[in-house]
């Protein structure tokens, strides 16, 4: 069987190439002072697997057997007539981690949890999955394969965040603000300390431009009509764009920047902003990567670096 490699909250795994991302209906939300996420896959049939996270206060780390029995606990309310049948240790990313394996009366459903936690990125995660019982040993052999190959605390720029046809490398850490997936785009905002990234995927790109030349002209009519979390003060006129070509693939880059713009002048944004837009004729899809951070940190080399490595890295992926 074959496997892709998908990322979503800096959690990046290995899944069967059948299996497609089920994301949260909302992004990461505070449950107190702590944030929370979630991210599943699906077959075109049915749910199989599930991940779901809580930030941990730091030096505090979560007693697992007894998260496994409180989950355990809560799925019981909904399967009344289950029970457990084995549990045991295992190691994730290097983390130790419990198991607990359970089943209907009946032996008609089988499911199967895993908790953990990242001392690196002070989460409690837990995984866990449903299924019939003549599914069972196929499920529960991928479920091994798919975590045996968890990074829940991927290094800078292998955090990977891949959504419908649209995949982008970032430092670790960064959070999700908005994310908005729809027939023919795709669409996340991710924030990083003081710089916020908003990316997108336009399908059917030949019927929107006929060459990347026109793409400027294209996007300034297109963007405000339709594009989901276009940041406030982000006025871009055709003049700021210019024309890059990327010297390893020979491809064409629309760059546009407005960092030259003097801040005192009081009708000019506040804040830096700094956009890529680029065409995949192959997979006909139209991208744009907009960035913006405060005026007063434009001279932050670290920003201009993450900036950089992340425009880079996501035109040689998409």
């Amino acid at each position: 069987m074959d496997f892709k490699t998908i990322g979503w909250q800096d959690i990046v795994l290995k899944v069967p190439d059948e299996w497609e991302i089920v994301f949260a209906t909302k992004p990461p939300k505070k449950k107190g002072k702590e944030k929370t996420g979630y991210f599943g896959f699906r077959t075109t049939k049915k749910k199989l697997l599930e991940f779901r996270w809580v930030e941990v206060e730091k030096g505090k780390a979560p007693d697992l057997d007894v998260v496994i029995g409180d989950y355990f606990n809560t799925i019981q309310k909904e399967q009344k007539r289950i029970k457990k049948r084995t549990d045991s240790g295992i190691e994730v990313s290097t983390h130790k981690g419990k198991t607990l394996y359970w089943t209907s009366e009946d032996m008609s459903l089988h499911g199967y949890i895993v908790a953990w936690y990242c001392n690196v990125l002070h989460r409690l995660i837990i995984m866990q999955s449903q299924f019939s019982s003549d599914e069972a040993h196929k499920i529960k052999t991928d479920i091994m394969q798919v975590l045996e190959t968890v990074k829940c605390h991927p290094v800078d720029y292998e955090s990977k965040w891949v959504a419908p046809n649209l995949t982008i490398f970032t430092p670790r850490s960064m959070y999700l603000i908005k994310q908005a997936f729809l027939v023919g785009l795709s669409f996340f905002q991710l924030r990083y300390e003081i710089l916020d990234i908003y990316c997108y995927r336009i399908g059917l790109a030949n019927q929107k431009i006929n060459s990347i030349d026109e793409l400027p002209a294209w996007f300034l009519n297109y963007y405000p009509k339709t594009l989901p979390g276009i940041p406030s003060g982000f006025k871009p006129i055709e003049e700021d764009f210019s024309k890059k070509t990327l010297s390893k693939k020979k491809d064409i880059v629309w760059n546009y920047n407005n960092k030259e713009q003097k801040s005192t002048f009081p009708l000019k944004s506040k804040s830096v902003f700094q956009g890529y837009f680029w065409q995949n004729e192959e997979k006909n899809d139209i991208y744009c990567l907009i960035f913006k951070y405060k005026r007063q940190s434009s001279t932050n080399k670290n920003i201009v670096q993450i900036i950089e490595k992340m425009f880079s890295l996501a035109v040689r992926n998409n």
